[in-house]
């Protein structure tokens, strides 16, 4: 039962932060990363499952990245950015990390922790591996890829 509200929260959460309008700002010349971004592109997964990684890619070669992590069944943390590729790193700015937890009547509070924030998207073999700079309490994370995002 604990999982199927796990998993109805992180649906719900994204359904509502998609819609939300929050994410990262443009990094100038994005359009020349476009080639370095393939290797990134993708749904990645932490080992315990509880964190996801999304990267796309628009059209104009612009990459986009969000990070989503499930501390509890009626709290979630995303951290939405734009970055720039090159070689084995993805490198942003303007990431704003946001925190919804939602009450019994699974109302949403949201709260924007920080807006501005860098770091980088390292990939080594088949792993990628995040390092969020405004929060290094959190450490790294290291994910596995789980498919097409």
């Amino acid at each position: 039962m604990k999982k199927n509200i796990t998993v109805a929260a992180t649906i719900l959460f994204l359904v509502l932060f998609a819609g939300s309008g929050l994410s990262g700002c443009g990094i100038p010349n994005a359009a020349n990363t476009s080639k370095a971004a393939e290797k990134f592109l993708g749904e990645w997964q932490d080992e315990s499952g509880t964190v996801i990684l999304d990267i796309w890619k628009e059209d104009s070669g612009v990459v986009h990245g969000e990070v989503c992590t499930i501390g509890n069944e009626n709290k979630v943390e995303a951290w939405s950015f734009t970055g720039s590729a090159k070689g084995d790193t993805l490198k942003y700015s303007e990431c704003s990390h946001t925190v919804v937890t939602y009450n019994a009547d699974w109302e949403a509070n949201e709260e924007v922790i920080y807006t501005g924030g860098t770091g980088k998207v390292s990939r080594k073999e088949d792993i990628l591996i995040w390092e969020d700079d405004q929060t290094p309490e959190t450490g790294t994370y290291t994910f596995s890829y789980v498919g097409e995002y």
